[in-house]
């Protein structure tokens, strides 16, 4: 019987000291961009429309371009960020 309770208790001490691996978490993030559009990402173009203003984002020569439109007081507001260079234009006419 001791002998029994002996191997029980060696087994159990060598099968609670296996290893989990962990991911790798680069790769994992890796795999997420690839599964959901990869290159795509390159040539990206997004636009959505929240609390009456339009958003729009994507890639340019010159970087990232963001812009947000939308009308207050009968003024069209052109709000442009592109390459670190912030413009704004009311009616389609640059202000400084």
């Amino acid at each position: 019987m001791k002998k029994l309770i002996l191997i029980f208790g060696i087994v159990i001490l060598l099968a609670c000291n296996e290893r989990i691996k962990s991911p790798d978490v680069q790769a994992l993030v890796d795999q997420a961009i690839e599964v959901s559009g990869g290159e795509n990402y390159a040539s990206m173009k997004v636009s959505f429309t929240f609390r009456e203003k339009r958003y729009t984002g994507e890639n340019t020569a010159r970087g990232k371009k963001y812009s947000r439109f939308f009308l207050e007081d009968s003024l069209e507001i052109l709000d442009i960020l592109e390459g670190g260079t912030f413009q704004r234009q009311l009616d389609g006419k640059p202000i400084s």
